[in-house]
């Protein structure tokens, strides 16, 4: 993991230096005449429901630095590294191998394709909500594997937060079931399959 910091920041060092643009003053200015409790709201203005993949995480950012570009972009990439972290302790679970893990996850760290959301602060929501996604997924075969209760509870948890950072996060339930008949091989366990009812029953009132 250490040689997957090492390549983000030699890849993505220099948008840690870029200024607001676009999308981000927009939020910026909203966000600043909003209470945070009322982030949470819906307005008919905005074609997308992400309350706190973009509009808390500007608040606080704002809050804390003004208009100071620079601890935003830190976070962002620290939330990309993160991702990578959730990963690769994911893929262990999958694969039972560090090295078999560590590949992907640095590809996925170093991949191109991050650049932009690097370098454009209105596109953290994306980070945030693959965290939140990921970590559902990681507690979740978690439970599968040790079938400890509080897990379950975790994952539909982080799952909330998933869904009130990204839309995308209704793909969730399909990768449950994947991840469940996965572990199925090996243990086949019905209280499993059930533990998935409340997601599916949070994304149907979501949708």
């Amino acid at each position: 993991m250490v040689l997957g910091v090492i390549l983000s920041l030699l890849i993505f060092g220099r948008s840690l230096n870029y200024y607001f643009f676009q999308d981000d003053w927009f939020v910026l200015n909203y966000t600043s005449q909003k209470s945070l409790e009322s982030l949470f709201g819906f307005n008919t203005q905005i074609i997308y429901y992400r309350p706190l993949g973009m509009f808390v995480f500007f608040k606080v950012m704002h809050t804390l630095f003004n208009l100071n570009p620079f601890p935003y972009h830190l976070v962002s990439l620290l939330i990309h590294l993160a991702n990578g972290f959730v990963m690769y302790m994911l893929l262990k679970l999958f694969t039972k191998s560090k090295k078999a893990s560590l590949l992907p996850t640095l590809l996925y760290l170093s991949a191109s394709f991050h650049f932009m959301t690097l370098s454009w602060l209105s596109l953290t929501w994306v980070y945030i909500g693959n965290l939140f996604i990921l970590s559902t997924l990681y507690f979740f075969v978690k439970y599968l594997i040790g079938n400890q209760l509080k897990n379950i509870f975790i994952c539909i948890a982080l799952f909330v937060l998933a869904l009130l950072s990204t839309e995308f996060a209704i793909i969730v339930p399909p990768l449950l079931i994947i991840c469940y008949f996965f572990f199925s091989k090996t243990k086949y366990n019905y209280k499993s399959f059930y533990a998935m009812m409340p997601i599916t029953a949070i994304v149907i009132l979501y949708l």
